[in-house]
Formats: structure tokens, C-alpha cells, sequence
């Protein structure tokens, strides 16, 4: 059926696919020069290396739009994959994008990745619009935030004090013999055990009670019980 519908594709202004018959069309695809192609969900070429990604970059057109409304948080290559497709060569190749605007750093001088980022900002202007949720959605209501503290459970805060006091003797011991600038890890490595206890002792190898979990529980009840959708983000599982 897809192959006949093929043949009656210079019959008319619109052509609608999705990705995977895409890549399983693209040879038949490719013998047409199209006015525009605009991908939505583009995402899904942020990717360069994936047979996608390369099928949606071989099509001819005269005009090339991306739409995603997912924020890009992974890696910069991602936005590369995706600029690529839209302005092909306007950000160099995947070595020269790297190199330029994901420059190596000496530890602590975060100065370097700041100005990559300022110009690539700049470079990236002319082929981007950003539009705001108010923008296109005017009846969505504002977002409310409200924060709500939990109590470490009594095991749990015992564990935590326990582990503040030895990574504190630890990381000073580091310091002391290595120097603050080659101790940054160790500092780092400390916080995040700390972070995890309050989180949960379970993440640390103890058995001990959450009361953020407890916390979390006493929020989510009423909220099932109304048969309302939740959805639960947490900085460690």
C-alpha cells in the first residue's frame, strides 16, 4: 500500500511519515526534492551516529525545520546532531563542534567553558525560536511550587552526624596533605554521601527509615486516593 501511496507523492502539497517507515522508505524518499521537511519531535536525531539521525539528513529539500519540546541536558553533541540537519556544516563537523565550544579545562577555572558557551549561544541565535508555555498555551494555569521539609528519621539523622563527622576529619585530613585545588573530588565525593543518606540510608547500604520517604508517602496517598497522576523525580534512585 505504502508503495503506491509513494507514486502519488508529486500529486500532493503535504506528505506526513514518522521515523521508523522513514528509514524503511528513504531510497524511494530520496528521488524527491521537497519545498520544506520539518521534523517534530527532534529528539529523535539527537543522535548523530543512529541510522535515523543519517536517513533524516539524506532527504533533499529547500527548507529545514526542527520542533522539540525537550530540553537538550545530555551532552552538546545533541544539539550539534540537530543544527545539522537544519543548516548543514554552519557548526563545523562533530571534531571542530567539540573542540570549539567543549574546550579541555585546567581544574577550578571554569572560565574557558563560559566563553565557549557565550559564543555558541550567539552562534546558534540566528536559527533558533524559543517559545514560552504562556506564549502557546495561555490557558494553562501558572505553576505552583510549594516546598515542603521532612524530618530525618532518628536512625537516620544518627547515621548522617556519624558520617558528617568522618568525612569531615576525612576530607580535612585530604586537604591538609594534598592541598584544597587536588582535594576537590574527595569534597565533592563527601557531599553527594551525605546528600544520598538524606535521601535514603538504603542508597549508603543501611537499613534505616527515610523521612523523606515517609514525607513523600503522606503527600502521595491523598493525592491516588483522588486517582490524580504523579510523577516523582529524585536526584538518586
Amino acid at each position: 500500500a505504502r508503495h503506491n501511496l509513494r507514486k502519488q507523492i508529486p500529486q500532493h502539497d503535504l506528505i506526513v511519515t514518522n521515523y521508523a517507515l522513514l528509514r524503511r522508505d528513504l531510497e524511494e524518499l530520496q528521488k524527491f526534492a521537497f519545498r520544506a521537511i520539518i521534523i517534530d519531535e527532534a529528539q529523535f536525531i539527537k543522535n548523530p551516529s543512529a541510522q535515523v539521525t543519517q536517513s533524516v539528513k539524506e532527504l533533499k529539500g529547500d527548507f529545514r525545520l526542527a520542533l522539540t519540546g525537550t530540553p537538550l541536558e545530555n551532552r552538546l553533541l545533541d544539539l550539534w546532531s540537530i543544527l545539522d540537519f537544519i543548516q548543514p556544516g554552519y557548526l563545523g563537523s562533530q571534531a571542530q563542534f567539540l573542540e570549539k565550544y567543549e574546550p579541555r579545562t585546567e581544574a577550578g577555572d571554569p572560565w574557558p567553558l563560559k566563553v565557549a558557551r557565550r559564543r555558541l549561544a550567539a552562534k546558534i541565535r540566528p536559527l533558533l525560536l524559543r517559545r514560552l508555555k504562556k506564549q502557546v498555551a495561555q490557558d494553562l494555569p501558572a505553576r505552583i511550587e510549594e516546598r515542603r521539609a521532612g524530618e530525618l528519621g532518628e536512625a537516620q539523622r544518627k547515621l548522617y552526624l556519624a558520617e558528617l563527622r568522618r568525612s569531615r576529619e576525612q576530607v580535612m585530613q585530604t586537604v591538609a596533605e594534598k592541598g584544597l585545588a587536588r582535594s576537590k573530588i574527595h569534597v565533592l565525593a563527601a557531599l553527594t554521601r551525605l546528600r544520598q543518606i538524606c535521601c535514603h540510608p538504603a542508597l549508603v547500604g543501611n537499613d534505616s527509615d527515610s523521612g523523606k520517604t515517609e514525607t513523600l508517602f503522606e503527600l502521595l496517598e491523598p493525592l491516588l486516593q483522588e486517582g490524580q497522576k504523579v510523577l516523582v523525580f529524585s536526584q538518586f534512585v
